[in-house]
């Protein structure tokens, strides 16, 4: 399909999201949309809707409001429920196993995500965050909660969020991150992008930066492009597992060439 420079080729909801902590009382924690009044969670009061359908929307929070409610008792601020990764991780985990609102085919998306799995197996200081990830999320939910998975399910569903998540932003200020199935499966990254991804609220826009045509896919970038040719590369290992061999990374390394 062939797509005009500036013309959207698909949206996509979130499958799993997470407010920045610090964006909270400024932005709907379901909808992401910046307002001047906010409703708090009446339970945990950690929690800010634009309004009664947006809490009722959020169909995961019933599952983490009581546990929330009883940390900020005991500690508040609560570092745990301030870090956004955190946050969101633990909602990946609720979506999988216990939010019965959820279609079995965004589950059976969900899943069929790549995870890099043996690769992350093996990355020691990924282990060692998603391991302070797992004992904070025990911390917050109780063993019980996480006794529901297998040690590879959860290394494997950390692989994902890792590999697959988004920042989102209003504007060019970040607001939170998200987990975004449709994107995740149809977009490649390129160091030379033919695609852009932008955000109104909490759903992802994804619009061409020049014409594509027929025979090329949607890409975007994973990185930032001010960075060297190096950096990207290195950057691309350590994240994401895989050598760049677009066109801009394929040809000549301009760093590496010597003048007489």
């Amino acid at each position: 399909m062939i797509y005009k420079e500036g013309e959207i080729i698909f949206e996509s909801a979130p499958f799993c999201t997470s407010l920045n902590y610090e964006k909270k009382g400024r932005y709907c924690d379901y909808c992401f949309k910046e307002r001047n009044k906010l409703f708090e969670c009446q339970n945990c009061h950690l929690m800010f809707y634009c309004n009664r359908n947006c809490e009722e929307f959020n169909s995961i929070h019933k599952f983490e409001c009581r546990a929330f409610s009883e940390i900020s008792k005991h500690q508040y601020p609560n570092e745990r429920l301030q870090n956004a990764s955190i946050i969101l991780f633990l909602r990946i985990l609720i979506k999988i196993k216990l939010d019965d609102s959820v279609i079995g085919e965004e589950i059976d998306q969900f899943n069929n995500l790549s995870d890099e799995f043996d690769k992350l197996k093996n990355d020691k200081e990924k282990i060692e965050k998603m391991t302070l990830f797992i004992n904070n999320i025990e911390l917050i939910m109780g063993s019980q909660f996480i006794s529901k998975f297998t040690s590879d399910e959860i290394i494997s569903n950390f692989g994902k969020m890792v590999l697959h998540q988004f920042e989102i932003k209003d504007q060019n200020i970040a607001i939170g991150m998200g987990i975004y199935l449709k994107p995740s499966k149809n977009l490649k990254h390129s160091c030379e992008p033919n695609s852009k991804v932008f955000f109104n609220g909490n759903k992802l826009y994804v619009k061409a930066e020049r014409l594509i045509l027929n025979n090329e896919d949607p890409t975007i970038s994973f990185c930032d492009l001010k960075l060297s040719d190096s950096e990207r590369k290195k950057f691309l290992k350590t994240h994401f597992y895989f050598e760049c061999n677009c066109p801009r990374c394929s040809g000549i390394n301009k760093e590496q060439v010597i003048f007489f």
